[in-house]
């Protein structure tokens, strides 16, 4: 009896520094969620911004070390019309409209350039990763004849894009668990053939995230 007591002692004494420890390791994994809205805009000319909302959820691996994915969803309308006139005055008008649909879903790895010891409200961060670029349009157009009769046509394209990542960050911290986050990936796109200026594009992003654990 007495030995089992011993070796009981012995277990406890060695399991509860463990227990504590793993209760306050800065390296125990948390997660976050955040939502947002997003501004996608190219570096090319005749590049328009466009705005989503977007989603990020995150694991974060060390105090200063993340793993993040998320999507961003935003769109584009376009339409423009002319009119034409003949010899006699009759009137021809072509109108076209197009809707346009952009998914980026980014898997980054996300650092925080501010010391740990600092412990301030506002961190820094640097992302870098790759992401997809989904691209899906539609177009109608249509041709109305002096005669009153019309014409129409419709195209569909879609694509699939990949680009290297990489950005600032800026958190800032309300409470422990909830933060005002923006990001600035700054997107390469792989193996285009436009030039490197209208292969840049960056998608800003301003929202929310709230951590678990």
């Amino acid at each position: 009896m007495f030995l089992y007591k011993l070796l009981s002692a012995s277990l406890l004494a060695g399991i509860l520094p463990l227990v504590s420890a793993a209760q306050t390791t800065p390296d125990s994994p948390r997660y976050y969620v955040g939502v947002g809205g997003s501004m996608l805009n190219s570096f090319g000319s005749g590049s328009s911004r466009i705005f989503g909302p977007s989603l990020t959820a995150g694991l974060q691996l060390k105090p200063r070390l993340a793993v993040q994915v998320g999507t961003t969803v935003t769109w584009r309308n376009y339409s423009s019309s002319f009119i034409t006139t003949d010899a006699q005055q009759r009137q021809t008008v072509y109108t076209n409209t197009s809707h346009s649909n952009f998914i980026t879903v980014p898997a980054l790895l996300r650092y925080t350039l501010t010391p740990a010891a600092a412990a301030k409200r506002l961190q820094v961060d640097a992302l870098v990763g790759i992401s997809l670029l989904i691209n899906t349009s539609r177009s109608t157009s249509r041709t109305l004849y002096p005669d009153q009769t019309q014409y129409e046509s419709s195209n569909r394209y879609s694509n699939l894009r990949s680009s290297l990542v990489l950005g600032p960050a800026l958190r800032y911290s309300l409470t422990p668990q909830v933060a005002l986050t923006a990001e600035v990936p700054i997107n390469l796109e792989v193996s285009s053939a436009y030039g490197l200026r209208n292969s840049l594009f960056y998608n800003l992003q301003v929202g929310a995230r709230y951590n678990f654990g």
